[in-house]
């Protein structure tokens, strides 16, 4: 797997599309599901919890990526990776509640599992192999010489 360990000629257009699309497009679904749904969130139901947790779970690590991935920092590579498994087990999740509780309808939930899967997996191998970008290593030449 090629490691890129500088911006320049490491193809980032993926990256561009993430940070300027992706994500606040993401952020803006989470937000008008977080509007739209307020009552139906918070009413106390473990189900509506589960939901409510998915909600303000993808509204902070969307931002937290968003903001870190436009400053090349750690925490931003963290954020969306951190994002993209805990969207697969929210989904994996609602899959679960969906065979329980509504199985004739679990064909739509698997097909949206499936694709958070897919998804998950190749913005991990990308951001994997641009993972250098985001850690700096740090110039440790002389740390070792006691003088």
């Amino acid at each position: 797997m090629t490691k890129y360990t500088e911006r320049l000629g490491t193809p980032l257009l993926f990256h561009k599309f993430m940070n300027y699309v992706f994500l606040p497009l993401s952020f803006l679904f989470a937000m008008e599901r977080l509007i739209v749904e307020h009552a139906l969130l918070f009413s106390g139901n473990w189900i509506t919890t589960i939901d409510a947790c998915s909600v303000f779970a993808t509204l902070l690590l969307t931002a937290l990526a968003f903001v870190g991935l436009l400053q090349w920092k750690s925490f931003g590579w963290y954020g969306l990776m951190i994002l993209q498994a805990v969207q697969f087990l929210f989904s994996l999740v609602t899959l679960v509640i969906y065979a329980l509780y509504l199985p004739d309808q679990i064909n739509a939930v698997a097909v949206q599992a499936a694709g958070i899967a897919l998804r998950g997996v190749l913005v991990g191998i990308y951001y994997l192999k641009r993972k250098p970008l985001f850690f700096p290593v740090r110039d440790t030449a002389g740390a070792g010489s006691g003088l």
